[in-house]
């Protein structure tokens, strides 16, 4: 048995080193990235297996790169692996890209056109990019001026704090003429660069992550799935400080625990818990938040609020914010200023304090 093992260890190790060599080889074979300015970040990600060449043995660091491809590029840099249904008429079960464009929509970092439309095979723009990088990314530790960037009067005015955020961060610099081109087509090469810096500098956290204790604080961390906080405890607590939560975070406390989510952005939240309070800060936001149980609602930054099955009539919930819509999906008894939109989605029994 042990002369098995043994055997078995060899030829586990001469496969890895068959995969370190393989890739090697293959970042080492391509014929257009010698003295290429990109080169390291191209090379990089080829060994991760990130990104890859064309069956001619080139790259093309200086075409330009599509939706699909950039979304591709970063599922595969930051491991996204779960996928959320597809809201986008013009992309089809057929299309290469139809996985990526599911796994892009669940954690949250892209949105398509007015009209519904992806447009996959668009070229994606640097301040597009910037845009897309700012939903995954953590915070600065300083926030720069634009002043010098000489194009500055170029970037629209959607895509400024997103081109505040690269700048910062030092994703985006400039050229020698201080120039960020933001309305130019992001470049192989330059895709390559951003995802090595996203993927290196970046703590990351593949898999659902499971809080441990009663009261607990995460902070400057990319989950790439959900965070999972589960307390029998009675004012159990979870701060999240400069997060980026791409999954799902799911709360499930006994009564009066508080969540405080501060300078963070949550994709999509479910809250179970009697006399949970939640609160946003510093500009944190949550695009979708499930509340189950009768909760307070603190903060500004929420997208859509569901009201959903649960026991909703025990207890008022409470909204002091002003999310972007709240949908009522049960029966529930809601105290609430000025809500921009209140959608019933079925007969309920609804209480308006």
């Amino acid at each position: 048995m042990r002369r098995k093992a043994i055997i078995s260890k060899i030829i586990t190790s001469a496969l890895v080193l068959c995969v370190i060599f393989a890739l090697a080889a293959a970042a080492a074979e391509l014929s257009d990235i010698s003295g290429h300015w990109a080169e390291e970040y191209i090379s990089y990600g080829v060994e991760k297996g990130y990104i890859n060449g064309y069956a001619d043995g080139t790259f093309k660091p200086d075409v330009n790169v599509t939706r699909a491809e950039f979304s591709k590029m970063i599922n595969s840099s930051l491991g996204i692996t779960k996928e959320a249904e597809n809201p986008f008429f013009d992309v089809e079960e057929t299309d290469w890209f139809y996985s990526d464009v599911k796994k892009a929509v669940y954690a949250g970092y892209i949105s398509g056109y007015e009209n519904g439309a992806f447009i996959a095979t668009n070229y994606i723009t640097r301040q597009e990019a910037a845009a897309i990088l700012s939903r995954i990314a953590t915070r600065p530790e300083n926030t720069k001026s634009l002043s010098p960037v000489s194009d500055e009067g170029d970037i629209a005015d959607w895509a400024r704090d997103y081109m505040v955020f690269v700048f910062s961060k030092g994703f985006m610099t400039g050229d020698e003429n201080k120039n960020l081109n933001p309305k130019g087509n992001l470049t192989r090469g330059q895709a390559a660069k951003l995802i090595y810096m996203l993927a290196t500098e970046e703590n990351v956290y593949n898999g659902d992550y499971k809080v441990s204790l009663d009261n607990a604080l995460l902070s400057e961390t990319v989950f790439t799935d959900g965070v999972i906080f589960e307390s029998s405890k009675e004012g159990a607590s979870l701060a999240l400080d400069g997060c980026r939560v791409l999954g799902t975070l799911k709360i499930s406390t006994k009564d009066k625990s508080s969540l405080e989510i501060k300078d963070s952005a949550v994709s999509d939240m479910i809250v179970s818990g009697k006399g949970a309070e939640i609160e946003l800060k510093n500009g944190a936001s949550v695009s979708f938040l499930t509340v189950k149980s009768p909760s307070k609602i603190k903060g500004e930054g929420y997208g859509t609020v569901y009201l959903a099955s649960g026991d909703l009539v025990s207890d008022a919930t409470v909204i002091d914010a002003s999310p972007r819509s709240v949908k009522v999906m049960t029966d529930a008894v809601i105290k609430a200023g000025d809500l921009e939109t209140l959608e019933i989605t079925s007969p309920v029994a609804l209480v308006i304090q």
